[in-house]
């Protein structure tokens, strides 16, 4: 349990790293963010697929050699910015969730102050009763 607690602990703070350095304050920047780096991803399989086809045409052990290099390089890339994109659903996921968890805890307090106000006002009718 406390292994799976530190996991999840950890990904927090990764998405608050996240968060903190890319300026990210609302569910807006955030989207803007994400879509910033799935076009990123995008182009950067587009240049992947490029590198493997002219390294599938090449014959030269030299030609394969670099572009092996260029996929190597590119592979980190893109796995750091998928990563990137996932914690981008879950901070987007969560944020709904307490959003909505605390739009039902306004509604809750609001009734109770109703409730509290038809207390007092029932207890001011009664002094004037008297």
């Amino acid at each position: 349990e406390m292994r799976i607690e530190v996991k999840y602990m950890n990904e927090l703070s990764r998405q608050a790293v996240l968060l903190s350095e890319n300026k990210i304050g609302s569910l807006d920047d955030l989207n803007t963010f994400r879509t910033k780096l799935e076009d990123e991803v995008r182009t950067l399989k587009g240049t992947r697929e490029n590198l493997q086809r002219k390294r599938r045409k090449s014959t030269k052990q030299e030609d394969i050699d670099k572009f092996d290099e260029e996929l190597k390089i590119l592979a980190p890339k893109i796995k750091q910015l998928n990563t990137d994109i996932q914690n981008c659903y879950k901070i987007e996921k969560r944020t709904i969730l307490w959003q909505k968890e605390y739009e039902k805890a306004m509604k809750k307090e609001q009734e109770r102050q109703k409730q509290n106000e038809l207390k007092q006002s029932k207890k001011k009718s009664r002094k004037y009763l008297r």
